[in-house]
């Protein structure tokens, strides 16, 4: 009875050995949990990797270890610190907004979108997210400040006025008129807008009388009219056409301006009409223009000018008939025995050089008996040197063409022909200068 007891108690020992024995795989999950020590956010591999082992024993194997429930609570505190590392990152991004200027609002932005992908369950735990809000509101208050200091230097810019100040009163203007109506009140010099355009009005009324009054006088200084009174017409002319038409009305003078005018113009034409009595009429009835030949001119009994009796240069002067409108040709005129075919005329008026270069068929060329005469008529003459020739003491004119040339010296008749002609030149620029 006693070797039957004492046997079922070895049995019963061994079977206790053995259900108490563990497998490597629980062996090896017992001390991947083991190794995972304090859970830190550089745990996530060695707590997956212990996950990972237990899942993959069977239930006898899992029932065997030992550290489940630290395995759980390392999952847990590894969970928790994750989370409580996504809201420090994004609290670390609110911070770094700083002070608040009008640069900030890339900051500000970065700062909402950390906040706004946090998930919502960690939402509430940002301790500084209303932050983001103050900061938002400073930069709205940096902003709009800068907006009401930028009208307020354009309205500082207006400076002392003058009568050019219309246009950066505008500005100033337009620049409150543009501004939002809850920061006008900001605007602390919007003052001196109104006080600008009183002052620009007193200045234009003031201007407005002076203008007036210069118009009235310079009319007065015209006085009687006679040929030297080109220059204080032009004067009085120039004055009284800047007026406004309200302006003009108050120029108590102004009948005798036009007055003068007409006087100016009738009295200059008649002295043209003097001048050309010196003047060799020819009339072409059939285009209605008339000739006027000064002294030096030759014309045959056909009222035609006659080219091969000199060489020269001399003006004439055209008009059509019953009208004032007149204009002044050039004509230089080669006569001699032999062809020089020029196309190039060479002219020296004491120091001052003059060339004039025509294409050869511009140029009319004929001869009779031993004479030949080449001419070319200028339509376009340059008055200016026309008026050297008629001064200069010695003129020289060359006549070239691609072979041969002549010379020949300005005579006295063509001199006297050049400076009748430039005083009806003068009359009449005088008179268009007094109607412009």
């Amino acid at each position: 009875m006693k070797k039957i007891a004492a046997l079922i108690l070895a049995l019963s020992f061994t079977i206790a050995l053995y259900g108490c024995g563990k497998s490597e795989a629980a062996k090896a999950a017992d001390d991947l949990i083991a190794a995972i020590g304090e859970v830190s956010l550089n745990s996530e591999v060695a707590i997956t990797a212990a996950e990972k082992a237990v899942s993959e024993l069977d239930d006898k194997d899992r029932d065997s270890l030992d550290n489940t429930a630290t395995l759980k609570k390392a999952r847990m505190d590894y969970e928790k610190l994750v989370d409580m590392d996504k809201v420090s990152k994004v609290e670390a991004v609110i911070d770094l907004i700083g002070v608040v200027t009008l640069e900030s609002d890339a900051s500000i932005e970065a700062a909402q979108a950390a906040y706004d992908k946090l998930e919502d369950r960690l939402k509430d735990q940002v301790n500084n997210f209303d932050r983001i809000a103050e900061a938002q509101n400073e930069l709205s208050a940096l902003i709009d400040a800068e907006t009401v200091s930028k009208v307020e230097d354009v309205i500082e810019a207006i400076g002392e006025v003058t009568l050019e100040s219309g246009a950066s009163i505008e500005a100033a203007q337009a620049a409150y008129d543009e501004l939002e109506d809850r920061l006008k009140d900001q605007v602390n010099n919007y003052d001196l807008i109104g006080e600008a355009e009183e002052r620009l009005k007193r200045l234009e009324a003031e201007n407005r009388a002076a203008r007036v009054e210069e118009a009235r006088k310079l009319i007065e200084q015209i006085g009687e009219v006679s040929m030297e009174s080109g220059e204080a017409i032009i004067a009085a002319r120039k004055a009284y056409r800047t007026l406004t038409p309200e302006e003009a009305a108050l120029v108590s003078n102004a009948e005798v301006l036009e007055e003068a005018v007409n006087v100016y113009r009738t009295t200059m034409l008649e002295h043209v009409e003097d001048l050309l009595k010196a003047f060799k009429l020819d009339e072409d009835v059939f285009q209605g223009v008339e000739f006027y030949y000064p002294f030096g001119w030759q014309l045959d009994n056909r009222g035609y000018w006659v080219a091969d009796a000199s060489t020269f240069i001399r003006p004439y002067i055209i008009r059509r008939s019953n009208s004032n409108s007149f204009g002044i040709n050039v004509v230089y005129n080669y006569t001699g025995d032999s062809w020089v075919f020029w196309t190039k005329l060479t002219i020296l008026a004491d120091d001052q050089r003059f060339t004039k270069e025509v294409s050869y068929n511009k140029v009319v060329r004929d001869n009779s008996g031993r004479r030949v005469w080449e001419y070319y008529t200028d339509t376009a003459p340059d008055m200016e040197m026309l008026r050297v020739l008629a001064e200069a003491a010695s003129v020289q004119m060359r006549f070239e063409g691609s072979e041969y040339w002549e010379d020949y010296s300005l005579s006295a008749v063509d001199k006297k022909a050049i400076q009748q002609t430039l005083d009806v030149y003068d009359a009449l620029l005088a008179i268009s200068k007094v109607l412009q």
